[in-house]
């Protein structure tokens, strides 16, 4: 396995990439596509998520507000409910967010005003969706509170040369990248190796 994600590594990666939008509306339309296409599938494992929540329940011992965007079917933030026992929503841009439970129709760039300053952590492994990383994350840290938590999850399949189904992974990094965005932000803490064999990272950020 390891001989084959090094081969992986050496064949696929570079960045970034960032595939240009001929306006918002293409590219709303091509993450809403691939919305449809996709709904059922569920990217990240429970073991993954249990391994974050781990990290946030050591970090973040009071936790009561989470939210994790780009969930499409809302998998992770039903997992993260029950294993932090607090409240957790999730966003997706697509309108097929109404059919599940604690996930609302958003665009994960926009914040409301009541998130500022008030969420304890944002978890996301979907930053591949957008068409601006560096404007996301930074709304994203301003939703957090001192101390609070920023999770970024990446994989070597977010920094491949191509930019799939109708574009909608338009953007593709390599991990040293994410770690840029959160270093841009003013937050960056730490990247950790997630257990398994798939070569997945938490990008970590905290808010001062």
């Amino acid at each position: 396995m390891t001989r084959l994600l090094n081969w992986f590594r050496r064949r696929h990666l570079r960045g970034p990439r960032q595939h240009e939008f001929s306006s918002y509306d293409h590219y709303r339309r091509a993450q809403q596509l691939t919305n449809e296409a996709k709904r059922d599938s569920v990217w990240v494992r429970d073991p993954e998520i249990d391994f974050i929540s781990r990290i946030i329940a050591a970090r973040m011992p009071q936790v009561t507000f989470g939210i994790c965007h780009g969930v499409r079917n809302g998998h992770e933030v039903e997992r993260f409910r029950r294993l932090l026992k607090c409240d957790v929503i999730g966003t997706e841009i697509s309108s097929s967010a109404e059919q599940y439970a604690h996930v609302i129709e958003w665009d994960f760039h926009d914040v409301k005003d009541e998130w500022l300053n008030s969420v304890d952590f944002i978890y996301s492994n979907s930053l591949d969706h957008s068409y601006d990383p560096g404007k996301c994350v930074k709304q994203w840290v301003s939703c957090l509170r001192p101390g609070a938590l920023c999770m970024l999850h990446w994989s070597p399949g977010h920094n491949l040369n191509s930019f799939g189904m109708n574009r909608a992974d338009c953007f593709q990094a390599d991990r040293d990248r994410y770690i840029e965005l959160l270093e841009e932000s003013g937050t960056f803490l730490d990247a950790l190796e997630v257990p398994g064999d798939l070569g997945r990272w938490i990008v970590l950020g905290t808010r001062k």
